[in-house]
């Protein structure tokens, strides 16, 4: 069962967020980055600065998924 947020599913959200192949920016950008935090909260999951930062780099175009992945294994191994 997945949490839901704005008729969306958080699964949804973040995929389609994903999928978007334009960098996003402006109020677009802000506007996701709180659906995702918002989502996660939703689902009992209080993401860090440093994880909402991540996401906002990778919708602006700013990183890829797979330096997201590599940024994340960095931290916690």
């Amino acid at each position: 069962n997945r949490a839901k947020f704005g008729g969306m599913s958080v699964h949804a959200t973040s995929k389609q967020a994903l999928r978007l192949q334009a960098p996003v920016v402006g109020e677009q950008l802000e506007r996701l980055v709180i659906e995702i935090e918002k989502g996660q909260q939703v689902a009992g999951h209080f993401p860090s600065d440093l994880a909402l930062s991540r996401a906002r780099r990778v919708l602006a175009g700013e990183m890829t998924t797979a330096q997201a992945f590599a940024e994340i294994d960095a931290r916690y191994r």
